[in-house]
């Protein structure tokens, strides 16, 4: 006695009829769609999304029962090509985008120059507190370092 005789195998079988049915039925619907698709798609919104002006997306069935692929190939150009209404809004994105790339390099380059003042004051301030900080073998500041910062100073406030 084999599978198909008994009452599962049977239930089995039309199972798998069923199925295979089903993918006949939408490979003949996904035909029937490819037939019917027809672009109309303006000449303008394929420039914006840079699909150029003599290809038209075409749809394909593959062989697989999974998808329909879509593909570019190339058709017969218009007589009349309706402007770009976007062309002039597209044009002040451009520049508010150009403007804020520059208005950011700024920001960069004046951030950058106050960090590296900054560290340099940070180097200079550690230097200095390093030399203040010194002290003789009896503990005392060593006065080199002292004069020379005070010097400093006064050449600072006459200059």
């Amino acid at each position: 006695m084999g599978k198909a005789n008994t009452e599962y195998g049977r239930k089995v079988q039309l199972a798998k009829k069923k199925i295979v049915l089903e993918k006949v039925k939408m490979k003949r619907q996904r035909q029937k769609l490819v037939q019917e698709v027809v672009d109309d798609t303006p000449d303008y919104i394929k420039q914006i999304f840079n699909v150029e002006k003599d290809e038209q997306p075409k749809l394909e069935v593959s062989d697989d029962e999974s998808s329909v692929v879509e593909t570019v190939k190339g058709a017969d150009k218009k007589p009349y090509q309706k402007p770009n209404p976007f062309a002039k809004l597209q044009q002040q994105r451009e520049m508010e985008q150009e403007k804020k790339l520059q208005e950011r390099l700024e920001r960069d380059r004046v951030f950058k120059e106050r960090e590296a003042k900054k560290t340099a004051y940070q180097m200079k301030r550690q230097r200095d507190r390093k030399h203040m900080l010194q002290r003789t073998k009896s503990g005392q500041p060593v006065m080199r370092n002292v004069v020379h910062q005070l010097l400093d100073k006064i050449k600072k406030e006459v200059s």
